[in-house]
């Protein structure tokens, strides 16, 4: 989407971070801030900042920070784009004649429209004489009207063309229909048929209640044809990505800090019908990594509530996996056998499903079940073999706290000394870990920040974000990207005081990677006079480097003098800059030497001694400290 700086600005005029993050946040005044409890992550004691005059937010728990965008975007999952459009709306901006600029967006705008008009259209032949069959199934699986209602099912009628007609009618081409997904091109003549006939349909809704997909059941017996199909994937739409019922469910989520994933459209809204509203579900597949993803920005407590069937087993296991890959270890609710989430109902009451997710074992014991009967003695070739399904699981834990209890619980189950099954476990994953960290050292550009509010700390704070490599730069490089980085978070904290080191700042000043990209998005936004750090987060990309300086910006000491400590840096700056071109400028010298140039060396050596003059008028600055 094409995003004019100039829609930046209109919205960031209209809108209040404090007001936005408040609806999802209790916020309290802290002096010139205001703090509450973590959106992102479970705490007992308030540690999320949000600064009004910095116009930014951090949490000193979990690391998440950035500008009202940022939290938009974290908070709903959502795109830049879509956290722009999101705010424009929330304020009354008109994006349209913005959307024209691109063909993309103006696209997507018209499929959401497209399955708008759709869902309404489906909802109201379910209600029809058509509908009835469909409506009667619904009643029959205990699927109450509030229910339907709620997730806005509806019907699509046994036709080929009643929905290509429909939309035509109203204007939209064939061909964009198609991208929307509700019609199929024929292979073997000129036009297009509907995707969904004779179906139950099931609108997919993204987390700020945008329709974009539909999936469609059939609940009459026809040949060929597959119970569920989705709508293709298209510009809005992708199956990977979303989850169902997650618009309904997201606020009883975030209040019981806890996300139950069933494995179909009918648990969902059964579980919700009976009282569980804080369940969702893939679309169709299996769970994904990005699907888990975006439920972990709403809580870390998660649920697997699947089929006790052997296929649900699996999938079990496979969704458990993904969530260790994410450092997580999900509860897996276990139903009665031969009752799945959508029929428990139908003979047991809500407080036996409750005690269920009360009673939930954790994944690593539920892989250790699955593989290993406690009831039974062993053999060691059995044990060898167990061993070897196990350590496929291990791979994927990429917490060490998981690992050494999954060994613990292997043990006992096997009746192994801990250091056998540790070495039988980890040997697999050892060599793929060795192999990692190799390749990784090959690419050290492709690293990006570590942390060190002193000269190391904010190196190893910049690493921990994967903002540095401390194994690819020199301490002296290491030590001067540091300060730079202070230097430039001390800027963005007190913006009036800019024109003090523009005329003392020349081009190709700063040596990191990140500090060039952050002076140059500094450049840009200072245009504005009344600039500040929440406009210059909003120009950057990296995530982590906008988390990292949030933390900066919100630990910045108030008990300074702004001027004399920029001016301070500025000339401690230098002086490092000075004594790396001294540094190298003494090889240069010590080659011509040993080369016996002549010309070479005497020239060197003028360009030292002038160097050495700078030193030393930057020391004398520094030691100074002379107020501006």
């Amino acid at each position: 989407m094409y995003i004019p700086e100039d829609l930046i600005e209109r919205i960031k005029e209209k809108i209040d971070i404090v007001d936005v993050i408040s609806e999802y946040v209790a916020l309290k005044p802290s002096g010139e801030n205001y703090k509450g409890l973590c959106p992102f992550h479970t705490e007992k004691t308030p540690s999320f900042i949000v600064s009004p005059k910095k116009e930014i937010f951090h949490c000193f728990g979990c690391g998440a920070g950035g500008n009202v965008f940022s939290f938009i975007m974290k908070i709903r999952g959502l795109t830049f784009p879509e956290a722009v459009e999101y705010l424009a709306e929330k304020v009354g901006i008109s994006i349209k004649s913005y959307a024209e600029k691109s063909g993309a967006q103006a696209s997507s705008k018209v499929i959401y429209r497209i399955n708008e008009i759709a869902m309404e259209v489906f909802r109201g032949k379910l209600f029809n004489p058509e509908g009835r069959k469909a409506l009667d199934y619904l009643i029959k699986r205990k699927i109450d009207l509030e229910s339907v209602k709620t997730f806005k099912l509806g019907y699509a009628v046994k036709s080929w063309d009643f929905m290509l007609n429909y939309l035509t009618s109203r204007g939209f081409k064939p061909e964009l229909v198609e991208k929307a997904g509700l019609v199929i091109k024929r292979k073997t003549s000129t036009g297009y048929y509907d995707r969904f006939r004779n179906r139950i349909i099931f609108p997919i809704l993204d987390s700020i209640g945008r329709c974009i997909g539909f999936g469609g059941r059939i609940f009459e017996e026809e040949e060929d044809q597959p119970k569920y199909i989705n709508t293709s994937e298209s510009e809005v739409f992708r199956k990977g990505r979303n989850l169902y019922g997650f618009s309904v469910a997201e606020k009883e989520i975030r209040k019981k800090r806890a996300a139950i994933i069933v494995e179909g459209y009918l648990d969902v809204i059964r579980l919700y019908k009976e009282g569980v509203r804080n369940a969702v579900a893939p679309l169709g597949t299996a769970l994904t990594e990005e699907q888990l993803s975006f439920l972990l920005k709403f809580t870390e407590k998660i649920y697997l509530c699947f089929d006790p069937d052997e296929a649900g087993k699996k999938a079990a296991l496979r969704s458990i996996s993904i969530a260790h890959r994410l450092g997580i270890d999900p509860y897996i609710v276990e139903l009665p056998s031969g009752v799945d989430p959508a029929d428990f109902f139908d003979r047991y009451e809500l407080p036996e499903f409750e005690y269920l997710v009360e009673n939930s074992i954790e994944g690593l014991e539920f892989i250790k079940k699955f593989y290993v009967n406690e009831k039974k003695i062993y053999t060691a070739n059995e044990k060898i073999v167990i061993l070897h399904s196990l350590s496929d699981h291990v791979m994927n834990m990429k917490n060490d706290i998981l690992i050494n209890d999954f060994i613990k619980k292997v043990s006992e189950a096997l009746d192994l000394k801990e250091y056998i099954t540790r070495r039988e476990l980890l040997g697999k994953i050892g060599k793929s870990r060795r192999f990692e960290a190799a390749a990784y050292k090959l690419k050290p550009n492709e690293k990006e920040i570590t942390e060190d509010y002193g000269e190391t700390s904010i190196s190893s704070g910049l690493q921990e974000k994967g903002i540095l490599n401390r194994e690819v730069l020199n301490r002296e490089i290491l030590r001067e990207i540091s300060n730079e980085i202070k230097f430039l978070v001390l800027i963005m904290a007190h913006p009036e005081l800019i024109e003090l080191v523009l005329p003392r700042i020349h081009e190709g000043f700063f040596v990191g990677r990140y500090t060039k990209v952050l002076w140059k998005e500094i450049l840009r936004t200072a245009k504005n006079k009344d600039w500040n750090a929440g406009e210059v987060l909003s120009r950057l990309e990296n995530q982590k480097l906008v988390e990292f300086l949030t933390k900066m910006l919100m630990s910045e000491p108030t008990d300074i003098n702004p001027k004399e400590q920029i001016m301070d840096m500025l000339a401690s700056l230098k002086e490092l800059k000075i004594k790396r071109e001294l540094k190298n400028l003494n090889a240069k010298i010590e080659k011509a030497e040993i080369e016996n140039d002549e010309a070479s060396l005497t020239q060197l050596i003028i360009e030292k001694q002038s160097l050495r003059n700078e030193l030393e008028k930057a020391r004398a600055l520094r030691e100074s400290k002379r107020k501006i």
